[in-house]
Order: C-alpha cells, then sequence, then structure tokens
C-alpha cells in the first residue's frame, strides 16, 4: 500500500471506458493518471470531499465546470486494491460522515478517533441497534452485497454474536463497545465503520418512513418497508439537510487545503 493511501476518485467515460483520476494535490481535478501529483489517497479524505456535495452532478459542475444537463456521459466512483481492483460508491450530501472522516486518525486516516464525540455517539448507536431485542438491523447489515455495504468475515462474527447474546447490563455494553466493537481490527476501521454506517442510515431511514405511514394511518407496503442501503442507486438521507446553491464551486474547491495539511 501507497504511504498515502489505497484509494482512487475516478471519472471514466461511459461510452469509451476512459478514466480520469482526481489529483488531489496537483491541478485539483480530474486528469489521466500519469499527469497527476497526487490521486492515491486515504478513503475518508474522498468522503471529506464528496459528503459537502449535494450530488454528482453538484461535484461534477464544481469540479469539471461541465453541466451536462442530466444527461451523464461519466460516472464517478471510488477504487482500491485488495485482491484485484475493487470499487465503492461515492456519499454525497453527509455534514456528520464528512465530519467524521476529517476526524479519523493513523498514517493513512485509516481509523476513527473515538475522542470525537460525534464518532463516539454514532458508532454506539449502531452498536446498541445491533443488541437491541426485536431489531432486524442485524441481518440487513450482514445482507450487504457489495464492496460499499459489505463488513468482512471478522466483523460480520461480531455483529452476530452481538446480536445473539446482548449484555444484559449497561456497564456490560460498555465493555463489549470498547473491548471488541471499536477495535482497529473491527469497526474502529474506517472503511469498515463506513461500510456499517451506510446500512445503519438506510435502516434508520426505512423506520421513518414506517413510522410517518402508521402515524397516517396507512399500512406500509412491500415498497416502503424495502430496505435501500444495498441499492446501487442509493442516495444517503441526513438528519439535516444542508441545501447549498450549485455553481458556488468556490467554496467547495477550498476544501482541497485540506489534502495539504
Amino acid at each position: 500500500m501507497d504511504e498515502y493511501g489505497n484509494y482512487h476518485l475516478v471519472l471514466e467515460d461511459n461510452v469509451t471506458g476512459d478514466r480520469k483520476y482526481m489529483d488531489f494535490q496537483g491541478k485539483q481535478c480530474f486528469m489521466p493518471k500519469e499527469y497527476t501529483m497526487r490521486s492515491n489517497v486515504p478513503l475518508a479524505a474522498i468522503d471529506e470531499l464528496t459528503c459537502h456535495f449535494v450530488n454528482e452532478d453538484h461535484m461534477r459542475l464544481a469540479i469539471t465546470k461541465e453541466d451536462d444537463m442530466g444527461e451523464h456521459h461519466n460516472n464517478m466512483y471510488i477504487t482500491y486494491k485488495q485482491q484485484g481492483e475493487k470499487r465503492l460508491h461515492c456519499i454525497y450530501n453527509d455534514d456528520k460522515l464528512a465530519h467524521i472522516a476529517s476526524k479519523t486518525v493513523g498514517a493513512k486516516k485509516g481509523l476513527l478517533n473515538l475522542n470525537d464525540q460525534v464518532t463516539n455517539d454514532t458508532l454506539y448507536a449502531m452498536f446498541r441497534e445491533i443488541i437491541r431485542f426485536g431489531s432486524s438491523f442485524s441481518s440487513e447489515a450482514l445482507s450487504g452485497n457489495s464492496f460499499t455495504y459489505a463488513v468482512n468475515d471478522h466483523n460480520a462474527k461480531i455483529i452476530r454474536e452481538l446480536h445473539r447474546n446482548p449484555p444484559k447490563k449497561e456497564s456490560e455494553a460498555f465493555r463489549l463497545f470498547r473491548s471488541r466493537f471499536t477495535k482497529d481490527d473491527a469497526f474502529g476501521n474506517y472503511k469498515e465503520f463506513r461500510a456499517l454506517y451506510l446500512t445503519y442510515k438506510g435502516y434508520m431511514e426505512k423506520r421513518r418512513r414506517i413510522n410517518e405511514q402508521l402515524l397516517k394511518g396507512v399500512i406500509p407496503t412491500k415498497e416502503d418497508t424495502q430496505i435501500t442501503s444495498n441499492n446501487d442507486n442509493y442516495s444517503s438521507p441526513i438528519e439535516e439537510e444542508k441545501q447549498q446553491e450549485i455553481g458556488k464551486d468556490g467554496v467547495q474547491l477550498s476544501m482541497f487545503e485540506m489534502f495539504k495539511r
């Protein structure tokens, strides 16, 4: 693995398959890989950038200065090497994930910073949902069918064990959270946290939608209750949606300063 990170933000032409890579240190735009100064970065660094854009169209307009009017001739995704090339979806419009990504630690920013309150509270909320009696979150977390949403075998085992044998006391729950769940080889790893977090957001959105229907006296349909987090076209909801005007790319592009620290 390269000293700066193993992840690349890619813009691929849908017709030719040609790729351009985000240059995080030089031109700060998409360009052929051989001309970039630094295209390989930590996954957290990419999320910290993309999460501040409303969606892919917003980011495309801000970075490339091209408005394709919704007729996409290319698409963005993240690549990394692990027994061959793997791909991850980009995440947009998520202030919380941007914050957590910005607080990551380690040589390649690959670990969560549990001294950060937002990070710790978010991770603990997911842990509590795993051990909550009657919750289906565990099964949904184990059903990830893409590299973006799937946790590794080690963490899948932890989820199964916690759900089957939940702690009976709060003190025991917190001990297990600290001794197993937050470890660097578990969900203290940013990539593993990211996968679980995205499924958790989809799961909570599903619960919100069902509750909304029930409050209206409507029986939720199968479509209403369908989990969305493992859908390739899924767009993560955010707790407090922050609308940004497309075209104010000066603010967006200034975020590249964070990679020069």
